[in-house]
C-alpha cells in the first residue's frame, strides 16, 4: 500500500513539473540558454560568442535542437528542463531511501551489540 502511494505521489509530482515547464512565462535567462543552444549548433561556444551560462545545458539543448529541427525551439527546452527537473528528484529520493536504510542498517546492528 505504502509502495503504491509513493508510485502515485511519484506520477503527480512528474506531470505537476512538466505542466508547470509548459505554462511559464519566457523570461531572459530561459533566452539566453536557449539561444546559446540555437548558436552552438553551428558555432563554437565561447569562441565564436559570448554566454555566461555554464555550458552543459546549452549544448545538450543544442544536439537536441538538430535532432528534432522542426518543433519549437522553446517546447525542446521546457521539455528537457521537465526531465531534468524529474530526474533530479527521483535521484534524490532514492539516496534519501539508500540513506535512510544505511541508518536503519547500524541501528539494528548497534541493538545486536
Amino acid at each position: 500500500m505504502r509502495r503504491s502511494y509513493t508510485y502515485v505521489l511519484a506520477a503527480l509530482l512528474g506531470i505537476a513539473l512538466v505542466l508547470h515547464a509548459l505554462t511559464q512565462f519566457i523570461d531572459q535567462d530561459e533566452e539566453q540558454y536557449v539561444s546559446a543552444a540555437y548558436f552552438a549548433q553551428n558555432l563554437t561556444l565561447y569562441l565564436d560568442f559570448l554566454s555566461l551560462q555554464p555550458p552543459v545545458y546549452p549544448l545538450i539543448l543544442s544536439k537536441l535542437f538538430s535532432l528534432f529541427s522542426d518543433s519549437s525551439k522553446f517546447l525542446i527546452a521546457r521539455l528537457l528542463s521537465g526531465v531534468l527537473a524529474i530526474s533530479t528528484v527521483v535521484v534524490f529520493f532514492n539516496l534519501a531511501a539508500r540513506r535512510r536504510a544505511d541508518v536503519q542498517r547500524e541501528q539494528f546492528l548497534l541493538k545486536l551489540a
